[in-house]
């Protein structure tokens, strides 16, 4: 279970994740999620002020900001794929619900953990990898346990029902005979976790891990 809550991070007012449970080295605890730019998208105004943008080694863009404009041009290009059926309803290709973390702040508790994340209609827990701090420190007590991974869905491992869990969306479609579906990054442990009263903040490293 990832738990969001005041970051132990000294002199720093903010959200941090927590682990509360078990994972083994090399895990996936999160996704990160946010809209995908490739390097030659424009990305300015998005960026001003921005501390949300993860680069790949591949010089695409995450942005993971679930505010301001950056939620403003996500939500709008979620939408751009849905896929409508005959009868009016219709198929999310990517989930957007993930912006409804900034309201969230949970306190360890299992039963207002579900509570609160049903409230804002938080659709998949794990895409909250924004959140995950990278402190520059030399204390062991804030040594990274987590570090990017860069991933990318492929459209034939993902089904149509499947990829409304995934938090990435291209800004611009990549031509057609592209297999990518979105890119993304993944967090991983780089060691075993344990943390039964959910004390332990996930730190990431700045070293990305292509696949």
């Amino acid at each position: 279970m990832l738990l969001k809550k005041e970051t132990s991070l000294e002199n720093i007012k903010g959200d941090g994740i927590f682990l509360k449970g078990s994972v083994k080295k090399g895990q996936v605890l999160c996704l990160y999620p946010g809209l995908v730019y490739d390097f030659s998208d424009p990305i300015f105004f998005q960026s001003i002020g921005n501390m949300f943008i993860n680069q790949r080694s591949d010089y695409c863009r995450v942005d993971g900001n679930d505010r301001f404009i950056s939620k403003i041009y996500f939500k709008s290009y979620a939408n751009r794929d849905n896929i409508i059926l005959s009868n009016g309803q219709y198929i999310k290709q990517c989930d957007s619900s993930w912006l409804n973390f900034k309201y969230i702040h949970d306190d360890g508790n299992v039963e207002n953990y579900w509570k609160i994340r049903k409230q804002y209609s938080i659709l998949n827990h794990l895409n909250i990898g924004h959140y995950i701090n990278s402190p520059v420190s030399e204390d062991n007590k804030f040594k990274s346990n987590v570090m990017y991974f860069e991933y990318d869905f492929l459209y034939n491992d993902w089904p149509y029902h499947l990829r409304q869990y995934i938090p990435n969306v291209f800004y611009k479609q990549p031509y057609d005979s592209s297999p990518v579906l979105t890119k993304s990054i993944l967090l991983i442990s780089l060691c075993d976790i344990e943390s039964q009263d959910g004390n332990i903040e996930l730190f990431a490293n700045y070293l990305h891990l292509d696949s």
